[in-house]
């Protein structure tokens, strides 16, 4: 029945069934990887056949955060891109990988990602050089720790219009329609009626983007996907849920979709048997960068993927590195 009312909200070409995206079962993109190249996908026949290899640029192995198995790629082949492949922390197939994408099966996405996407960016966080990967609104309260996770301690931000105050940005790829799994722990103590993680995407610049707040209760723009368009956030959910629940000391598996050409977009958590959590339909932004954060509470984040048709080299010139 879920994947039913799954395909209900997307259009024939943008099947978003709300199935296991192979988030944190020792999937197969090699080590904490960051931006995959222009290459093929890998030979290997199916996502999660890759070990434990978490390091930010090319690692043979694969990389869940609690690490996976040592390189047991036997399937894979190595991915077709130009970069040098080398032998990660878990091993890995030989031959030529573009960034961590060796021996991975690539060429299939995993349930729910349609069939004409690939993987364009993987990161694990399981190593501090991975916060290199992004640009931070506010840059000071943003931390890695060994465990294999990246961290918001604070919102320190203080934006144009009124949105998020915690906020992190992956540089390297500008995305249109895209489907973007990841896995959030919430962290704010309990009493807080408005707990909340954010999913940003579209995001052209801090006065123009769409984002997901992702909190335990709804209201007007609690719990809502909203829009940033040089004007205070305004929500803009067709459908929501009461509220979600974060739980304590729980990594929740969530997923956020956009399709640029319809306008629909949509947020699941992979691991209840229910509908979206939230929906919407919108065509003012088509396409920027994507990432993570919190409105104004703490959280942690780990293992993201994001697979889209076509990607471009991202630039930005807003926010900063970590300090």
């Amino acid at each position: 029945m879920h994947r039913a009312l799954m395909h209900a909200l997307w259009l024939p070409a943008l099947v978003l069934a709300c199935g296991s995206s192979a988030s944190s079962d020792g999937s197969a993109v090699a080590g904490a990887s960051s931006t995959v190249g222009g290459g093929g996908a890998a030979a290997g026949p199916s996502i999660g056949t890759g070990g434990g290899g978490n390091s930010s640029v090319a690692t043979g192995g694969g990389g869940s955060p609690s690490g996976g198995s040592a390189g047991s790629n036997s399937a894979g082949a190595g991915s077709a891109g130009a970069a040098t492949q080398t032998a990660g922390a878990g091993g890995g197939s030989g031959g030529q990988g573009t960034a961590g994408n060796a021996g991975a099966g690539q060429d299939t996405p995993p349930e729910g990602v349609p069939s004409t996407y690939k993987l364009v960016y993987a990161q694990t966080f399981a190593a501090a050089s991975s916060l290199n990967d992004l640009v931070f609104a506010n840059p000071t309260q943003w931390k890695h720790n060994d465990a294999g996770y990246i961290e918001s301690t604070g919102a320190g931000y203080s934006p144009p219009y009124r949105s998020p105050f915690s906020i992190a940005m992956i540089k390297s790829i500008q995305v249109q329609s895209f489907v973007m799994d990841l896995e959030m722990l919430q962290t704010s103590p309990d009493g807080d009626a408005h707990r909340d993680m954010a999913l940003i995407w579209s995001f052209i610049n801090p006065s123009e983007f769409y984002y997901a707040h992702v909190s335990t209760l709804h209201d007007g723009v609690a719990h809502n996907i909203l829009i940033v368009d040089n004007a205070d956030r305004k929500a803009i959910s067709a459908t929501f849920t009461k509220g979600y629940d974060w739980g304590r000391n729980v990594w929740k598996r969530m997923r956020v979709t956009h399709d640029v050409e319809s306008g629909a977009m949509a947020v699941y958590d992979l691991d209840a048997p229910s509908p979206a959590l939230l929906t919407a339909t919108n065509t003012t932004f088509k396409g920027g960068y994507v990432g993570f954060g919190s409105f104004d509470n703490t959280g942690r984040v780990r293992n993201v993927k994001v697979w889209a048709a076509t990607s471009t080299p991202g630039n930005p010139t807003f926010f900063s590195p970590a300090k």
